[in-house]
């Protein structure tokens, strides 16, 4: 069993126990029970009620039907003998089936959950914490199963040693760096440049695992994802994925594209919140799904070559631009950006721009190396629209109080 298949069983058995936790933090401290004979009934003090049912009823029934489905999976592969050898395609199945009902109910039990309470509830500590507790478990969910998902694609690779190796690479550069600062010289630029490059990478690495949250958190604060284009969510996946595969069959380091990976995972989360709060039809929602879903198989096949892949990507750069573009005309339309966050686009325009030198030192290609230019160009563009809009707004409403002030003066 490979290091992928390992992670993906230690974090199956982890969303499994999160789930069980969340029902039994949410009966056992937010559900107050009042029995009179053989009558009895229930409050939810989780929050208030999302449809026509308690919020803590919603809860159980999303953890009833993870935990479930889960198993369900679990006891298939085992009677099946791993499904005949196709175990790793229910495992895909599964993370992404989790990773879209997660996100979905995170959203909801998270922006209703402290809200609607009668006067009457209790508010001791316990209880305030447990109501905490239970949308940032729900939130961890999202994240768990985003991580079986990447581990489970990852599996069905064939093994990429330039991956493990780009970290070794980047420590014994780390300490030939450190051995000319002890000797009072400068590193040369054999040494410094390749650093900076992966220092780079790894950064920006990091930093793309959070860079789509602030856009997510936006839209489930605001129970509404006004301003969003879905087809530039739809374009910029589908760009995305073809970025991932560019990367793994030119058999670049990690450093160099692993963003792409974190962001594919967050933007799928997006979009699935986008269908949900603008109400997009379910017909939409599944067509997408499934031309991703084939998309990725064809990505993971192994019959594409380098040449293919290099067309590829000159077509997600197109892509690009057509994802950015709606967006940026309905933006200037509106004269509004809705609930886009500005840190998402000034994190991507500065982890594009950085990834400009990254590319021209790993020599990633001429592609990639366009695609980095145009990303920072066109995610400059929607970060300078959130704040001139902004600032417009408010300038706007200002003036539109001091002209009611002079009226009422009048």
């Amino acid at each position: 069993m490979g290091a992928a298949s390992c992670i993906f069983h230690v974090v199956s058995f982890l969303q499994v126990a999160v789930a069980v936790a969340i029902a039994v933090v949410t009966a056992v401290k937010l559900v107050d029970v009042n029995v009179e004979g053989i009558d009895f009934s229930y409050t939810c003090l989780l929050g208030q009620s999302y449809g026509s049912s308690s919020l803590c009823t919603y809860t159980f029934v999303v953890c009833g039907v993870s935990v479930g489905v889960s198993a369900l999976v679990s006891i298939t592969k085992c009677c099946t003998c791993n499904l005949c050898g196709l175990g790793r395609v229910l495992d895909i199945l599964l993370a992404a089936f989790g990773a879209a009902w997660w996100g979905v109910a995170s959203g909801i039990i998270g922006s209703n959950a402290n809200k609607g309470l009668p006067a009457s509830a209790p508010s001791d500590g316990g209880i305030s914490a447990a109501r905490d507790a239970v949308p940032i478990m729900a939130y961890t969910e999202v994240g768990l199963f985003c991580l079986m998902l990447l581990t489970a694609l990852l599996s069905c690779l064939p093994p990429v040693p330039h991956i493990v190796g780009t970290m070794a690479d980047l420590f014994a550069l780390i300490r030939l760096a450190l051995k000319d600062l002890g000797r009072g010289t400068v590193p040369p630029s054999e040494i410094l440049k390749p650093l900076i490059s992966k220092g780079l990478g790894y950064g920006i690495l990091a930093g793309s695992t959070l860079v789509k949250v602030p856009q997510v958190a936006n839209v489930v604060r605001a129970k509404s994802a006004a301003g969003l284009a879905p087809l530039s969510a739809e374009l910029e996946t589908v760009g995305l994925l073809i970025a991932v595969t560019y990367g793994f069959v030119m058999g670049l380091p990690f450093s160099a594209f692993g963003e792409t990976v974190a962001l594919l995972l967050q933007n799928n989360l997006l979009l699935v919140l986008i269908y949900y709060y603008q109400r997009r039809s379910l017909a939409r929602a599944a067509t997408v799904g499934l031309l991703l879903a084939g998309a990725g198989a064809v990505a993971l096949s192994g019959g594409l070559t380098k040449s293919h892949v290099t067309a590829l990507y000159d077509c997600q750069n197109l892509i690009l631009v057509a994802s950015r573009l709606p967006q940026i005309w309905s933006n200037f339309v509106s004269k509004a950006t809705g609930q886009l966050s500005i840190i998402t686009y000034a994190l991507n325009a500065a982890g594009a721009a950085a990834r400009i030198f990254t590319s021209i030192q790993e020599q990633a290609g001429a592609a990639m190396l366009r695609g980095a230019m145009i990303s920072t160009l066109l995610n400059a563009i929607l970060a300078l629209q959130i704040v001139w809009y902004g600032r417009g707004g408010k300038k706007q409403k200002k003036g539109g109080s001091k002209r009611s002030s002079k009226s009422k003066a009048a």
